[in-house]
């Protein structure tokens, strides 16, 4: 083993070990937040309850999040932590995954390090790797499904590469809908390569390749076809949207996360924390987009067509009007290959020491400005409904009764208040006027616990009946918990 071999496997395993460390921090302990504890509530069915939630209640979910949740909640003995761990597991594999897929798109070995280190460092991909909501998952699959995709077109005899792109490909539409615009740039390269002109000798090997991963993306689909093809029939206008989950019917609309303006925020919010670094992150990126253009026509044409469809998704359908930054966070992936792809190739284009002193100031200056973000993300909460709940199960009293908010407030709440007497007086998002008002005006001690706006209604028998007892600080809302009647010490 030469010394190089000994620093490059010790620079390996200490990035590895960073990136674990940081994916692992109270991974099991941070409390679970609505979407996730909601998920949860679903996935802990049965497999056959929850292909029925899917094609029914919501037909705009396909299953294999869900189904993937089932099985991470069998593993003993933190159900937080195991179905968290797929996407802790899938955020690992972005790091060497980034490598592959820069050194794919024409990068070298300096492009593909700088690549490495700007996902180890990447505040939105280590918020993914937290979440259960599995959107590393995706993440992971639908760049598994390139890079394969592109060894393959490469080393068309390696089959096995073929069958990989296609099932990756499609495995990431039955985690979530969002991945379609890169599963059909996938499926789209290979029909292209099924009726490639027989007059090219690799045209026989290139056809069987294709075809095979076509049949191998469409197998784990074929249950699926008809939710799928309604989906998107809703997003081209041709089909009515499915009605809002009972939690949502009456909750008032402006109270919602929504995605932001379509200005420079968005730019920040997919690229980078800073939005002057997220800037120079973009103007990187178009510069290394045109690395791409010139070195790998491969690469050239399944990331144009990845953007393409994107663009088209965003522009031409309801995503325009909520557009998360988590629907595409492939572009922020992308984002930072094609950065590092630029920046690489600054580093390679000469001996002089000025260009790879910028090269490496740039990458710098990404990684660094991006720590203050990496640890809110590790340390704080999204949304604190754990504590909220102990709180309320600290003081609870018989007789009480506890009433949750709206936007799914009551999973989490019952999640952690499983003990049957305090399970029995949660009554969730009583929202109706000529409900809410009797039940609070007729017993003497009641609680109040939720996030975001409340109705009107709502706000005003809080402010003249109830006393705030917390409000728990979160990233993704504030839980306030509310109480009617005696209040507890100290508070």
């Amino acid at each position: 083993m030469t010394p190089s071999g000994t620093l490059g496997r010790a620079a390996i395993a200490l990035v590895l070990l960073t990136a674990a460390v940081s994916r692992m921090w109270d991974i099991g302990t941070k409390s679970l937040w609505v979407d996730e504890a909601r998920a949860l509530a679903i996935a802990l069915q049965s497999p056959a309850e929850i292909i029925a939630w899917c094609r029914g209640v919501s037909s705009h979910e396909p299953p294999g999040r869900l189904l993937l949740m089932h099985a991470a909640a069998c593993i003993p003995p933190n159900i937080v932590f195991s179905v968290r761990m797929p996407s802790l597991l899938a955020g690992l594999a972005l790091l060497p995954l980034a490598w592959a897929l820069t050194r794919r798109a024409g990068g070298g070995c300096a492009a593909g390090t700088m690549a490495v280190l700007f996902v180890l460092f990447s505040p939105a991909l280590l918020d993914h790797s937290q979440d259960a909501r599995y959107y590393t998952v995706r993440l992971a699959l639908e760049m598994g499904a390139a890079v394969a995709l592109l060894t393959a077109w490469r080393a068309p005899e390696l089959r096995r590469l073929w069958i990989l792109a296609g099932l990756a490909a499609s495995l990431a539409l039955t985690i979530s809908y969002t991945s379609l615009p890169s599963s059909a740039a996938v499926v789209l390269v290979c029909s292209l390569l099924a009726v490639r002109p027989a007059r090219d000798p690799e045209a026989p090997v290139l056809r069987r390749g294709a075809i095979t991963a076509l049949v191998c993306f469409a197998a784990p689909l074929l249950l699926w076809l008809l939710p799928s093809l309604r989906v998107a029939a809703r997003f081209v206008g041709l089909a009515p949207a499915p009605p809002l989950e009972p939690a949502f019917e009456r909750a008032p609309r402006a109270a919602l996360r929504f995605a932001p303006d379509w200005d420079l925020s968005l730019v920040t919010s997919l690229l980078h924390p800073s939005a002057e670094v997220a800037l120079v992150v973009a103007l990187t990126a178009v510069a290394g987009a045109g690395v791409v253009w010139r070195r790998s026509a491969h690469a050239r044409l399944l990331l144009g067509l990845v953007l393409g469809l994107t663009a088209t998704a965003a522009l031409g359908t309801d995503m325009r009007a909520f557009l998360a930054p988590r629907y595409v966070i492939h572009l922020h992936f992308l984002a930072l290959v094609l950065a590092a792809v630029a920046l690489g190739t600054l580093w390679e284009s000469s001996a002089n020491p000025a260009p790879r002193i910028a090269a490496a100031g740039l990458a710098l200056m990404i990684c660094a400005t991006a720590l203050p973000a990496l640890w809110r993300v590790m340390t704080l909460e999204k949304q604190n409904w754990r504590g909220a709940a102990e709180l309320i199960a600290s003081h609870f009293t018989p007789g009480d009764v506890i009433v949750t908010g709206a936007y799914w407030s009551e999973k989490p709440i019952q999640f952690y208040l499983q003990e049957p007497e305090i399970a029995r007086a949660i009554f969730p998002h009583v929202l109706e006027e000529e409900r809410f008002r009797p039940m609070v005006r007729h017993r003497a001690s009641v609680w109040y616990v939720g996030w975001g706006e409340v109705p009107p209604f709502v706000r005003q028998t809080l402010d003249t009946e109830f006393r705030l007892v917390a409000r728990l600080a979160g990233t993704q809302g504030d839980v306030s918990v509310y109480k009617k009647g005696p209040l507890p010490p100290g508070a």
